[in-house]
């Protein structure tokens, strides 16, 4: 079995998390997985994510369900779907949950050890193309929530249309701080990381009545977050809404919020890109592979 390591690796709130970024060539899109038996259809994937466990030495892998956009967050014991990557004590996959968001277990939980006596490490995975993912971390208590972020995530399409909000929450951002009591966002930081840096909206005909009510609402609330090509088409900055929500709406300090300063759609070694970007794909011409970036956050502390 070929020995994956990650393409980026980030140590945020003094080591207390650990965030492993996987890119390109491996696809690491969980679509469609929801048992031992597509696991073994995708033998691939399969190996993949067993490489990804031994390597990190982790032994549960949360992966709820994020591609709904609908700003839920969820705890482990909710991911009721344990699917183990090769037989009886080996790692295991948790799914079965819609959710955006996941609180990460306490690692010292069962005496910090996992079934088979070894030091417990255990974190949520999200499969990304251009959205990002944000971690939370309250330095007082521990308590970790990792969730990802895109753009109808942060911004929900009905209040934007139609101005009345239809969900519980305006925002995952809102969704994640609510899981937190007051005195642990007194000692809260964040760390954003997988986004692209501008997400192009075409002018496309078809989306002309939204692209246009969605240019208004941000020049109101979000100035700082969009600009303009050359050719007219509408630039969006996810990391600098999220950055926003976090600072006016939660009073998150400025310097408290880390960024992993990759641009997902851009970065690239040697003229190849290092990363798998739905955008890039779309743009050209929807050929090839639309694959999905991993990116694995660890709770260590």
């Amino acid at each position: 079995m070929e020995t994956i390591k990650p393409t980026a690796v980030f140590t945020p709130f003094s080591g207390r998390v650990e965030i492993r970024m996987y890119g390109k060539p491996h696809n690491w899109s969980l679509k469609g997985i929801n048992s031992e038996a597509d696991l073994e259809a995708n033998s691939a994937l399969r190996d993949d994510l067993m490489s990804v466990a031994l390597e990190s030495g982790s032994w549960d892998i949360f992966c709820p369900d994020a591609s709904k956009f609908n700003v839920k967050v969820c705890t482990y014991t909710e991911l009721e779907n344990i699917i183990p990557l090769a037989g009886t004590f080996t790692p295991k996959l948790w799914r079965g949950r819609e959710a955006e968001g996941i609180v990460l277990p306490d690692p010292k939980g069962n005496g910090g050890k996992n079934p088979v006596g070894l030091p417990a490490v255990e974190g949520a995975w999200f499969a990304t193309a251009d959205c990002a993912v944000v971690v939370l971390h309250s330095s007082v208590t521990g308590k970790t929530v990792a969730f990802h972020a895109g753009r109808d995530s942060l911004i929900e399409r009905a209040f934007v249309m139609r101005g009345k909000q239809k969900r519980d929450h305006a925002s995952v951002v809102d969704a994640a701080m609510a899981q937190f009591t007051l005195y642990e966002k007194c000692f809260l930081r964040a760390f954003i990381c997988g986004a692209t840096r501008a997400h192009f909206h075409q002018n496309d005909p078809a989306h002309a009545e939204y692209n246009g009510k969605l240019r208004e609402y941000l020049s109101e609330k979000y100035p700082d977050s969009y600009g303009e090509s050359l050719s007219g088409d509408l630039e969006v900055s996810i990391q600098s809404i999220i950055v926003t929500q976090l600072i006016r709406r939660h009073t998150v300090i400025d310097t408290d919020i880390g960024l992993d300063c990759i641009d997902i759609d851009d970065h690239s070694a040697e003229g190849d890109h290092l990363w798998w970007s739905h955008q890039r794909w779309f743009q050209k011409g929807q050929e090839g592979v639309d694959g999905r970036n991993g990116i694995f956050v660890i709770r260590k502390w």
